[in-house]
C-alpha cells in the first residue's frame, strides 16, 4: 500500500472541483490537506487528473512568506528530479529521429570519463553507468548557488573516478542527467529550452513550463523546518540542468505525464522502452511504484526546500502531482491519501502531535555518534542553536521536533528516534524497519 519514497500562519486554500460528484470522492483529502494547515507542518498545491480532465486542484500555504503571497494557479514551483522525465522523452525523442541510438557510447562526446567507451545513453538513462554523483560532493551545498558553465560541470564531475562497472547495478546519479544534457545540445544543434519547447510544451499544449527562470516569473520561494520556516538558498539553474532545472505546476505536469503516458509525445516503441523497469524500479526516466494492487509510473523530485511527485496509475487514467515549497508531514504520505481516495480504498488521517518542550540540558544527553551493524551510515545527534539535529554520514543536518519522553521526529522522511540514555543507545525508525544504534 506504499507510494515509493525516492529527497505560515493563515493560510489561504483555493479549491476547485471541476464536477460536482468528484466533492465526496476528495473528501478525506480535503481534510489531510486541512491538518497540514491548521498545523503547520507544509504549502503546496496538488492537482488530480482523470481521463485526462483536471477533476481535483488545491493550493495552500504561501508562495512568499515574507511578502505574504498566497499560492494560486500562476505559482510556479521548482519539480527537482521530475525533470529527468522530460530530459529522458527528448533523449527518446532524439533516437526517433535517429540521431541517437540508445547503445551509442559516452567516448562519442566525453571521452574523458573513465569507461566511457562502454557507457551508453541507456546506462546514462537507467543509472547504471557508475559515474560518480556530483550532487554528493561534500563541498557541493558551499557552491551549488553559483553560476556555473558547461565546462566547470564537466571539471566538477571528472575529480572522481567512476564508482562501479557500467550495467553493473543501479546506483542514482544526477551526472548522468547533466551529461545528457549536453549531449541533447550537441547532437540536435539546439538549446534544451528550445527543445523542451518544441517536443513537449507545444505538443502537450503547456503554457507554465519553464527550463530557466528569470525574476519576472511567479516562482514560489521554498523553506525548511527548524523551530519555523527558514527560507532556503536557491540552487543555481545552471547547475542541475535536465537533471532537475524545470519549473512547472501540478496541472502542467498532469498534463504532461498524460500525454507522453497516453502515447502523444513518443512512440509506442519508445514508451515501452521508457516503462521497461530494472530490479531497482527504474526505467528509462521512470519509476515504478507500488498502491496496493496498482502500479504507477512517474518520479518524485527534490531541489533546496521544494519537494514533488507525479505518478499516473491504471493505464494512465488517473494522474496525481504534488508540488510542495514547505515540507515536515512528507507529501509521500499526501500521495497515499489522495489515492486512497481516488480508489476508495482504506486511509488513516493522521493526528499531528504539538511538540514537547525540552532543555538544553535534556538535548545534550541525547548527543553524540551512533551506529549499527549492517546500516552503511552512522548517525551524528548534535544541537545547532538549541534545536535537535541528527546528520547522516555525508548527508545533509536535518531538525529533529520532541513527541514525547525521549521521543524525536522528523517527520519529512518519517524518521523516528527513541532514545534510550540509560543503555546508551537509540532505536531508528523508519517506514516499519526497527534499527538499534549504540552510541560510540
Amino acid at each position: 500500500m506504499k507510494v515509493l519514497k525516492l529527497l505560515v500562519a493563515l493560510f489561504i486554500v483555493h479549491v476547485q472541483l471541476a464536477e460536482a460528484q468528484n466533492i465526496n470522492l476528495f473528501a478525506r483529502t480535503d481534510s489531510l490537506i486541512g491538518r497540514i494547515e491548521q498545523s503547520d507542518r507544509g504549502m503546496g498545491s496538488v492537482s488530480v487528473f482523470m481521463n485526462g480532465e483536471e477533476v481535483y486542484k488545491r493550493h495552500y500555504g504561501f508562495a512568499s512568506l515574507e511578502s505574504q503571497m498566497p499560492i494560486d494557479d500562476k505559482t510556479l514551483f521548482r519539480i527537482g528530479s521530475i525533470s529527468k522525465t522530460f530530459t529522458a522523452t527528448l533523449v527518446l525523442k532524439q533516437v526517433e529521429l535517429g540521431k541517437l541510438k540508445l547503445t551509442d557510447s559516452l567516448s562519442k562526446w566525453f571521452p574523458m570519463f573513465g569507461n566511457s567507451r562502454k557507457i551508453t545513453i541507456r546506462h546514462l538513462l537507467s543509472h547504471q553507468s557508475g559515474i560518480y554523483n556530483f550532487t554528493s560532493d561534500a563541498t557541493y551545498l558551499q557552491w551549488n548557488v553559483q553560476p556555473h558553465s558547461r565546462k566547470e560541470l564537466l571539471e566538477r564531475m571528472l575529480r572522481y573516478p567512476n564508482v562501479f562497472m557500467p550495467g553493473e547495478k543501479t546506483e542514482y546519479s544526477n551526472s548522468n542527467y547533466v551529461l545528457l544534457t549536453l549531449i541533447l545540445e550537441e547532437v540536435s544543434g539546439e538549446t534544451y529550452s528550445n527543445l523542451l519547447d518544441k517536443w513537449i510544451v507545444k505538443p502537450a499544449g503547456l503554457k507554465q513550463t519553464f527550463f530557466t527562470t528569470d525574476p519576472a516569473m511567479p516562482l514560489a520561494s521554498s523553506y525548511n523546518r527548524t523551530t519555523s520556516w527558514i527560507k532556503s538558498t536557491d540552487t543555481h539553474e545552471s547547475i542541475p540542468l535536465g537533471a532537475g532545472a524545470i519549473v512547472s505546476t501540478p496541472s502542467e505536469l498532469n498534463r504532461f505525464l498524460f500525454a507522453l503516458l497516453s502515447g502523444k509525445l513518443l512512440s509506442p516503441g519508445s514508451l515501452t522502452a521508457m516503462k521497461t523497469i530494472s530490479a531497482d524500479r527504474f526505467g528509462l526516466g521512470l519509476i515504478k511504484v507500488p498502491f496496493y494492487t496498482y502500479t504507477g509510473y512517474g518520479h518524485t523530485g527534490g531541489i533546496d526546500g521544494f519537494q514533488s511527485q507525479l505518478f499516473g496509475f491504471r493505464n494512465d487514467s488517473v494522474v496525481v502531482a504534488i508540488t510542495a515549497n514547505a515540507v515536515m508531514y512528507p507529501i509521500n504520505e499526501l500521495m497515499i491519501g489522495i489515492l486512497s481516495d481516488v480508489f476508495q480504498l482504506p486511509f488513516q488521517l493522521p493526528v499531528f502531535k504539538s511538540a514537547v518542550e525540552t532543555s538544553p540540558e535534556q538535548l545534550q544527553a541525547y548527543t553524540g555518534v551512533y551506529s549499527a551493524a549492517g546500516l552503511p551510515i552512522k548517525l551524528t545527534i548534535s544541537v545547532q542553536d538549541g534545536v535537535l539535529t541528527g546528520q547522516g554520514t555525508g548527508q545533509p543536518s536535518f531538525p529533529l521536533t520532541c513527541t514525547g519522553p525521549h521521543q524525536f521526529a522528523f517527520e519529512q522522511a518519517g524518521i523516528v528516534l527513541e532514545f534510550q540514555p540509560a543503555q546508551h543507545q537509540m532505536v531508528l525508525i523508519q517506514m516499519g524497519n526497527r534499527f538499534v544504534m549504540k552510541k560510540e
